[in-house]
């Protein structure tokens, strides 16, 4: 399954605030003078939301954010906020095009919500990520796992989740016809492969 343990909730709050944060944005970009913009936007902030809610969009729909993820590196963190960034600054190029003329000034003011938006969406990744851990932390959030079968790679793999499992994982055990050979104490021994279905 795509979600799990809230995974859906913290989804979907994420892509909320990333929607919230194209309109504010946008909107002062637009409004704000840092940059010549076309005209015809100027204290539109209809139009302005339209545009920014219809970049912001196609940009999840495109490029999600997957900080909900229980192991994800700060490359893809940054490489995954930068196509979601570029396709909202396409998008918002294309929707502004339909309310005005072609001009510089929208160039310019997609090159300025690029730079603003991908600045703060990282920042804004840094701090969803450090709540996450630390919702994690006090037990939500977290991915169920349990193991199956008596290989003794099991104990190995065990090993190396244990440390991010205060954070990421609740390992519940393993289900096996056989007990596995120097298993550590905490991971327990569910039941047999029969019972597995059946639970």
């Amino acid at each position: 399954r795509r979600f799990s343990n809230g995974s859906k909730i913290v989804y979907l709050c994420v892509t909320l605030m990333d929607i919230v944060l194209a309109n504010v944005l946008f909107m002062l970009i637009v409004n704000g003078g840092f940059v010549t913009v076309p005209e015809r936007l100027v204290g539109e902030n209809l139009v302005c939301m339209i545009c920014a809610t219809a970049a912001a969009l196609v940009g999840v729909t495109l490029y999600g954010n997957i900080i909900y993820k229980q192991r994800i590196s700060v490359w893809e963190v940054f490489a995954r906020g930068f196509k979601l960034t570029l396709v909202q600054s396409l998008v918002i190029m294309l929707t502004a095009r339909m309310f005005t003329e072609v001009s510089q000034s929208i160039l310019r003011l997609t090159a300025c919500y690029f730079l603003s938006y991908y600045s703060c969406l990282l920042m804004f990744r840094f701090v969803e990520r450090q709540l996450l851990n630390h919702l994690r932390r006090m037990g939500h959030n977290k991915q169920s796992v349990v193991f199956i079968g008596s290989d003794p790679l099991n104990i190995s793999i065990y090993n190396d989740m244990r440390d991010a499992a205060a954070i990421a994982y609740n390992i519940l055990g393993f289900y096996s016809n056989n007990e596995l050979e120097q298993c550590p104490e905490e991971f327990k021994h569910l039941g047999t492969r029969r019972q597995l279905m059946q639970d």
